[in-house]
């Protein structure tokens, strides 16, 4: 049994359900997004490493502090939204 016989048939729903039961439904698209950012961050990465120090992205824009700071800001606003959910939370949690 190799790995590519994970992702076949029954494999992959029990494989699906266990990550559905570890994880949850509400945190399913949080991990994508966070393992999203973190492939590209690392793609980013490599191929500065490989042009020597210029990184471009696949669409063939050139990385530039404003990129970076709209990433920050968009990052920023998440956490906040998180932040505001928690709150409400625990409010939530208080009045019960």
């Amino acid at each position: 049994m190799g790995l590519r016989d994970l992702f076949e048939g029954p494999h992959a729903v029990i494989l699906i359900l266990v990550v559905v039961a570890l994880f949850g439904w509400k945190r399913l698209p949080d991990i994508a997004r966070g393992l999203g950012r973190s492939m590209r961050i690392f793609k980013s990465e490599m191929d500065e490493m490989n042009t020597g120090g210029t990184t471009t992205f696949s669409a063939g824009r050139s990385h530039t502090a404003e990129d970076e700071a709209g990433r920050e800001r968009a990052d920023e606003r998440h956490h906040a939204h998180g932040r505001e959910r928690e709150a409400v939370q625990a409010e939530d949690g208080r009045l019960d």
